[in-house]
């Protein structure tokens, strides 16, 4: 199973505040079925100012963890972005897709 929605990555949002919790949720996730997590931190202008280099390298670094644990799921980057006057519905597109990051 996939889980598509989580705030795992430790300390980038209001989500996990540790590596300690990231481990916890992701073996509670384990435990029921789940072997591949979404990380889907905030990223909100001026509260989460989460970026592409900053979310790969949270999910690279939990993934590296969760394998020293022993723990097998697999974490994939991902983002909660609210919405903002400056996403054009061609950005949308294109973020959604993949092909862009934006900087606001």
């Amino acid at each position: 199973m996939i889980d598509l929605h989580a705030h795992i990555l430790p300390g980038l949002d209001d989500g996990s505040g540790d590596f300690t919790e990231s481990l916890a949720m992701a073996a509670v996730g384990l435990k029921d079925g789940i072997h591949t997590i979404v990380a889907t931190p905030h990223v909100l202008q001026g509260v989460f100012d989460n970026d592409r280099n900053e979310i790969l390298a949270a999910v690279a670094a939990l993934n590296q963890t969760l394998q020293e644990h022993n723990i097998a799921v697999n974490i994939l980057p991902g983002a909660e972005y609210c919405m903002h006057h400056k996403i054009t519905e061609l950005n949308l597109y294109l973020l959604l897709c993949g092909f862009v990051w934006p900087k606001f």
